[in-house]
């Protein structure tokens, strides 16, 4: 990360710097807002993802 910060001109993706199943349900997610979720739905559905991840790798 200090690299990525350090480059100029550089975009950083917040969901190429997640891990694949929390950036599926966050890419999903961003989509049903426009139509259903509100953000705080997402934010809710993101962080239930990263807590079951993190539960999985211990």
């Amino acid at each position: 990360m200090d690299i990525i910060n350090q480059c100029e001109g550089f975009i950083s993706v917040l969901d190429v710097e997640m891990d694949g199943a929390v950036a599926n349900v966050y890419q999903s997610s961003i989509q049903e807002m426009f139509t259903t979720k509100t953000p705080e739905d997402v934010m809710n559905a993101v962080r239930a993802e990263v807590e079951r991840v993190k539960a999985e790798q211990k």
